[in-house]
C-alpha cells in the first residue's frame, strides 16, 4: 500500500537487484512491469553517491517514463529524499540550462526524444562512457 503513514522499505528481490546493480561496471536489469525496478536502480545510485563512488548519473529513458516515472520514485521512497532529479528534454539551450541549473547529485533523466542511436553518441561523446556490454 502507498499509505503515507507506512514507511517504505524495499523488497527482497528489489534490495537484491539493488546489489547486484551496485556490484557491476555495467548492467542491465529486466523485470517485470511494477516490479521494482526503478527504486532498485535508484537505491544503487544512492549508495554508489553515499559511498562516493559516483557524484551524478545520467539515466537515458523513454520521455513519459524520464518526465514522469523516475521524479515520482524519488520522492515515494525516504532513503532517497536527498537525490535530485532534473529531466534533460526538449530544445538544446533548455538542456543547457537545465544541466547548468544548481541542484543534485543525480545528473539528470535524458527524455530519449532524438532516437536512440544519436542520444548514445552523444551520450560517449559529451560524458566519455566506458560502454562495455553487460556480462
Amino acid at each position: 500500500m502507498n499509505a503515507p503513514f507506512t514507511a517504505r522499505i524495499l523488497r527482497s528481490y528489489q534490495s537484491r537487484a539493488a546489489t547486484w546493480l551496485y556490484e557491476r561496471d555495467a548492467a542491465f536489469l529486466i523485470a517485470p512491469l511494477g516490479a521494482g525496478k526503478g527504486a532498485a536502480a535508484l537505491t544503487a545510485l544512492a549508495e554508489l553517491i553515499r559511498d562516493g563512488h559516483r557524484r551524478h548519473a545520467l539515466v537515458i529513458a523513454p520521455k513519459l517514463v524520464a518526465a514522469t516515472v523516475w521524479p515520482r520514485e524519488v520522492t515515494l521512497w525516504p532513503h532517497l529524499a536527498h537525490l535530485r532529479v532534473a529531466v534533460l528534454n526538449g530544445a538544446p539551450e533548455r538542456r543547457r540550462a537545465r544541466r547548468a541549473a544548481p541542484g543534485g547529485r543525480l545528473g539528470g533523466a535524458l527524455g530519449r526524444g532524438r532516437g536512440r542511436r544519436r542520444v548514445g553518441e552523444r551520450a560517449r561523446r559529451r560524458f566519455s562512457l566506458p560502454l562495455r556490454r553487460a556480462r
